[in-house]
């Protein structure tokens, strides 16, 4: 079932655009088949058995269409304010495909926004619960869903929880084939659900070809390439990886084939400009800083407007000769000037933009837009394509050698830029070609400074690259969508390919990597500890943010570790953001700590645990409250530092902390990472 259909079967219920049926005398119809009302009734009394519509939902709409072949009903209830709903869509098969409730509660936008919501619910008790509403919908399929293997998401900042599983026949994987669900935190209800999932007869998986052989495949078809990729999103470094790509082994015939899903491009742009001498004598005589200087040299080298015109109007191919130019913008994307070229055909009937490197003058980008559609059936010979597109990236190309050719896509050339011989595919040049004129319309170029490239030494050799990759990613069987060369249609097909979602793996180490993606380790040193529950709601609501299977519960916590453990609410979203200079700006900014009390090998005692913890959750106007009205009621109070009695007292009011058995609260103990972790999720888990 193609996401596309899912997506336009969504809008449509959320937007109501439903044509009304009356079950006394229509029937409902499309253009393709006539249905009853009798079969449709049955229909509908069917979905209104497995869900309760309350009596306020007076207002009933509904519709039908085809997915591929496959009749879709669609129903809603809404009251008469429309502010209420439920809208449930079923196919002919009897299966829920789309279900979505909504309740206009009272004031639910300013709680859910100014609170943190925190699940407490295991990832198998998510799992139970998608698995007793299915099985309550009733649908077909529910043995083939893929929960061992399911993706649970959860945030503080949301009040949901979501549950992604694919397909997985008869130990085949089909990811394409999957359901979601979303789960209220607050009551347990699901009301928000879809599923992608197609009902054809899959290839059998008799006589497909041995492991070994689709292993021998793959490692002649090159598919694993040696890359330089980005540490991580906001990296300064590139290191040296070996790139997962999009080419899987069919399993009947051991062709390879193309799995467009996988395919990997980047495009980021970053510059800088030298000062001169001049400049800085001249700074120093008016008293400016380094900084200053540089930027007020770099505004006196930039381009004007008619060299902005020439550079645009040179450029061959084009259909730049029909336009004229109606607007310039400067403006500067991390270090590098832009210029930015608004046109218009001499007809008004099209425009076009240009980018151009204020600076140096090097065309960036452009594209003249067009009533273009690709056609499948009026695509030139690639030859052709490469032919016309070297012309202009060697024109326009200062670095041209740096480039090389990939492939050609949809009448567009794909170049990517090579360091040490290496492809970086974050720096990429792509020529877009109209069939019809074999002219140039679009132009993109990205080229990175400033990057940092890892050295080749000490790497992996191919093969021991892909036995690390066998090892540590997986190499098995699955159904895949391979899209065909009209790019709309595509066949399911039993291939061999990487086993998860993974990119990389580094090229030293084989280790896998999932770029940009946060990775959920639950400890294996708390198990039976009085802070499990806790430390796991934490960690699976992505608040600590843990990498290590040792948790070490126990261990007393210095100033820095505390506030690590906040994660996103001190602006913590991975271990190493701890140990950049921006950490403890983050938490400053963020109200937990004043610069003041900034000592980060300081351990900290549980009186100063709970300020920091009260901060973070938002009361830091406790500490404008008068000491006076705050009593803790703990035997121990007189041992409270006064400057902290009114943070304690309000922890206990809000049961965050309680005291040990003899109704102490040993405010100048040391805080353990188990006892920080309890105060934490006390305070988030009861919303305070």
């Amino acid at each position: 079932m193609k996401k596309i259909i899912t997506a336009i079967l969504a809008a449509n219920l959320i937007l109501c655009t439903f044509a009304s049926v009356s079950y006394a005398d229509t029937a409902v119809s499309d253009s393709s088949e006539t249905v009853s009302v009798d079969e449709t009734a049955k229909i509908l009394a069917d979905v209104k058995s497995k869900f309760v519509i309350p009596d306020t939902l007076t207002e009933f709409k509904s519709s039908k269409h085809l997915d591929d072949d496959i009749t879709v009903y669609s129903f809603s209830w809404n009251n008469k304010e429309y502010n209420n709903s439920i809208d449930i869509a079923v196919n002919d098969k009897g299966d829920i495909v789309r279900y979505y409730s909504y309740f206009n509660e009272e004031d639910s936008y300013g709680e859910y926004n100014s609170r943190f919501v925190l699940s407490a619910m295991s990832d198998d008790e998510v799992k139970n619960k998608a698995k007793e509403w299915l099985v309550k919908a009733g649908v077909s399929y529910i043995n083939e869903i893929d929960f061992d293997n399911a993706q649970i998401s959860s945030s503080i900042y949301d009040q949901y929880i979501s549950i992604n599983a694919g397909r997985i026949v008869n130990g085949i994987k089909f990811p394409e084939n999957n359901i979601w669900l979303r789960i209220k935190k607050t009551t347990g209800e699901i009301d928000d659900f879809y599923c992608n999932w197609e009902y054809k007869e899959l290839p059998s998986a008799n006589g497909i070809i041995s492991s070994d052989e689709a292993k021998s495949k793959y490692r002649q078809a090159n598919a694993l390439e040696l890359v330089y990729a980005l540490d991580d999103y906001d990296s300064k470094k590139a290191g040296l990886k070996y790139l997962i790509g999009d080419k899987v082994i069919n399993a009947a015939t051991g062709e390879v084939e193309i799995d467009d899903a996988r395919r990997y491009y980047g495009f980021k742009t970053e510059d800088a400009a030298a000062s001169g001498a001049n400049m800085k004598e001249m700074g120093a005589e008016l008293n400016l800083s380094p900084e200053e200087i540089s930027e007020i040299e770099k505004l006196t080298k930039l381009i004007s407007t008619d060299e902005a015109d020439k550079i645009i109007f040179s450029v061959e191919n084009t259909e730049f000769d029909e336009y004229g130019v109606n607007a310039y913008n400067y403006f500067k994307n991390d270090d590098e000037y832009i210029t930015e070229v608004a046109l218009e055909s001499f007809d008004g009937k099209k425009y076009a933009t240009a980018t151009i490197n204020a600076v140096s003058g090097e065309v960036l980008s452009f594209y003249t837009y067009q009533d273009y559609r690709y056609d499948p059936d009026n695509k030139l010979p690639e030859a052709e394509i490469k032919s016309i597109a070297d012309k202009i990236v060697d024109k326009l190309n200062s670095n041209k050698s740096e480039y090389k050719y990939v492939q050609c896509t949809d009448n567009t050339a794909e170049y990517v830029r090579l360091v040490n011989g290496i492809p970086y595919y974050n720096d990429a040049v792509t020529v877009r070609i109209s069939p019809e004129t074999k002219k140039v319309f679009g132009y993109h170029k990205s080229y990175s400074r400033n990057i940092e490239f890892e050295n080749k030494n000490g790497l992996l050799s191919e093969d021991e690259a892909y036995e690390k990759f066998y090892q540590n990613v997986g190499f098995e069987p699955q159904y895949k969508n391979i899209y065909t060369e009209k790019r709309n249609d595509y066949e399911t097909k039993l291939v061999y390919m990487s086993a998860g979602d993974c990119s990389y793996i580094d090229a030293r180490s084989g280790e896998a990597e999932y770029p940009y993606e946060k990775k959920i380790v639950y400890p294996t040193d708390i198990s039976g500890h009085y802070a499990e529950e806790a430390i796991k709601a934490l960690i699976g609501n992505e608040v600590i943010i843990n990498e290590s299977d040792k948790f070490e519960p126990d261990a007393t916590l210095t100033q820095k570790e505390a506030l690590a453990m906040f994660g996103p609410l001190g602006g913590i979203y991975s271990v190493k953001d701890t140990d950049s200079d921006d950490f403890y700006k983050s938490i400053i900014r963020r109200g937990i700590i004043s610069s003041a009390e900034k000592n980060p090998e300081e351990k900290v005692t549980r009186e100063k645990a709970v300020k920091y913890i009260l901060h973070a959750i938002g009361y830091t106007n406790i500490k404008y409250i008068d000491e006076s009205v705050f009593a803790s009621g703990f035997n121990d109070e007189a041992s409270i530092s006064p400057e902290y009695n009114r943070y304690v007292a309000a922890a206990k009011g809000l049961k965050i902390v309680r005291g040990d058995e003899n109704g102490n609260f040993n405010p100048q103990e040391q805080v353990t990472k188990g006892q920080f972790a309890v105060m934490l999720y006390n305070a988030l888990a009861r919303n305070v």
